[in-house]
C-alpha cells in the first residue's frame, strides 16, 4: 500500500552534499503534483521529504497549496548547517501545518549500530526536534530505508509513525505489517516523468516488474557491500548515485 511520496531535495547549489539521483527539478515536481491533484483526492495523500534540505521549503508550500499533507523528516545533526533547514525554518514549517519528524540524529545505517548507539540516534533527534517545535515528535523515517525487526521495535519505543522507503505492500513481514508503518514511493530522476506509474502506485495497482525490482534490490544489498551497490546502481541507471543521505 502506498499513500505517500518521498522526495529529498531540489538543490542547485553544488557546494553542499546531495545525491544527484534524488535531486529533483522543481518545475518537474510542480507538474507532477499538479497533475496528480487532478486525478486523486490530494488530502488523502502525504508528500514527504527526507533529510531537511532548505530547498524543500517552496516544495512544501506548493504541495500544501494543492491540499496534500506534508511531512519533513530532519537529520538533526544537519540543522543550521549550510544548505539545510535552520531551527527557525523548522519551527515555521511546523507552525504552518507541516508535520516534523525525525530522520535520526546523524543519518547512519541504524542496522549497524549497537543498542546504545541506536538508542542515542533515535532519542537525541527526538529531543532536539521537540525543543524546536515545543511539541511532541511522533514520526520518524528510517535512514537509507535500512531496517530490520530490531530497528522497528526500537523506533516504536520513541515514535508512533515509522516511514519506510518502499511501498507497504512489500511489508509482508510481521514486524512491518502494523498500521504504524508508512509505506512510500521514492521519487527520483528516473521515474519523476512517469506519471502513469506513480499514479498507479498511489491507487495501489501493483506493478509486478516493480515488485520484482524492489525484491532483487533488497537481495543484492544484503549480499553486496554498499560501495559496490552504489557503483553498479550508477552504471545501470546512468546517473551517479552517492547516497549521502
Amino acid at each position: 500500500m502506498v499513500n505517500a511520496l518521498l522526495f529529498h531535495n531540489f538543490n542547485i547549489n553544488n557546494e553542499i552534499d546531495y545525491d544527484p539521483f534524488y535531486n529533483i527539478n522543481f518545475e518537474e515536481y510542480k507538474i507532477l503534483l499538479l497533475n496528480l491533484s487532478r486525478k486523486i483526492e490530494s488530502n488523502q495523500y502525504k508528500i514527504t521529504f527526507d533529510d531537511g534540505y532548505q530547498s524543500i521549503i517552496p516544495a512544501i508550500s506548493f504541495a500544501r497549496s494543492l491540499g496534500f499533507e506534508t511531512i519533513a523528516y530532519i537529520i538533526t545533526s544537519k540543522i543550521n548547517k549550510k544548505g539545510f533547514l535552520s531551527d527557525l525554518e523548522i519551527f515555521d514549517l511546523y507552525s504552518q501545518g507541516t508535520t516534523i519528524g525525525s530522520h535520526s540524529h546523524s543519518h547512519c545505517n541504524l542496522t549497524l549500530l549497537n543498542d546504545k548507539k541506536l538508542e542515542y540516534e533515535l532519542k537525541k533527534s527526538k529531543e532536539i526536534l521537540m525543543k524546536i517545535t515545543k511539541n511532541n515528535i511522533i514520526d520518524i523515517s528510517i535512514p537509507y530505508g535500512e531496517k530490520n525487526k530490531k530497528i522497528i521495535n526500537f523506533a516504536k519505543k520513541h515514535y508512533i509513525n515509522i516511514a519506510i522507503s518502499n511501498p507497504k505492500y512489500l511489508a509482508n513481514n510481521g514486524y512491518l505489517s502494523s498500521n504504524r508503518i508508512i509505506g512510500r514511493l521514492s521519487i527520483h530522476r528516473q521515474n519523476i516523468k512517469n506519471q502513469n506509474f506513480i499514479l498507479s502506485e498511489l491507487k495501489n495497482k501493483k506493478n509486478f516488474l516493480f515488485i520484482v525490482k524492489l525484491l532483487l534490490t533488497d537481495l543484492i544489498k544484503k549480499i553486496m557491500p554498499l560501495s559496490f551497490f552504489r557503483f553498479f546502481k550508477s552504471l545501470i541507471l546512468l546517473s551517479k548515485s552517492i547516497n549521502y543521505f
